[in-house]
């Protein structure tokens, strides 16, 4: 057999593709990093600093990245800031590719909610919903849904929620359409 001759420019080739890689990981870990940061603060409740702090500096390190966008809308919608919310979220819908993610909706519902469009509100998180059976977006179809009187609809986001592996633990559902269905004067139904 013969032996495999390695030339100088393959070995630079190598090196350099090997780097490319390295760097592309790291890159790649940073970002994961960055967006589990972000999750966290949101999760734990620290809305001003993910809106002040880590959602500008989130925003600056990955200007093209969708999911960037959608956490610093996350965190100026905790904070009140609807119009803020608002913009991020279209920024992170326009830089998706394929159909718009489920968080996205949700948002959307929560922002249109926000602004009246209630009958928008429920539809966006009813879509939410269907697309990501979530416990908590069945929820806050459910709720916003109720605020509105659209006891129907609410009553429909409530069993959606016990469908969820959370919701048939949980007893807020149930309690929720009872509630709708003792105003409702539908007493038998909601003993």
């Amino acid at each position: 057999m013969r032996a495999l001759a390695v030339t100088r420019p393959t070995l630079l080739l190598t090196a350099v593709l090997l780097t490319a890689a390295l760097l592309l990981t790291g890159s790649v870990q940073a970002r994961d990093d960055a967006m589990r940061q972000m999750e966290d603060l949101l999760q734990r409740g620290y809305y001003n600093s993910a809106a002040q702090l880590n959602g500008p500096n989130l925003i600056q390190r990955f200007p093209d990245d969708p999911q960037a966008h959608l956490l610093y809308a996350l965190a100026l919608y905790y904070v009140g800031d609807t119009a803020g919310a608002q913009a991020s979220l279209d920024a992170a819908t326009a830089r998706t590719t394929g159909s718009v993610p489920a968080r996205h909706a949700h948002l959307d519902g929560l922002l249109r909610g926000a602004r009246g469009d209630v009958t928008g509100a429920v539809r966006a998180l009813q879509n939410a919903f269907l697309r990501e059976p979530l416990y908590d977006y069945a929820m806050d179809w459910a709720r916003v849904a109720w605020q509105a009187g659209l006891y129907d609809d609410a009553l429909e986001g409530f069993s959606a929620a016990t469908g969820t592996v959370r919701g048939s633990r949980e007893p807020w559902p149930h309690v929720g359409r009872g509630r709708i269905l003792l105003a409702s004067n539908r007493t038998a139904e909601a003993i």
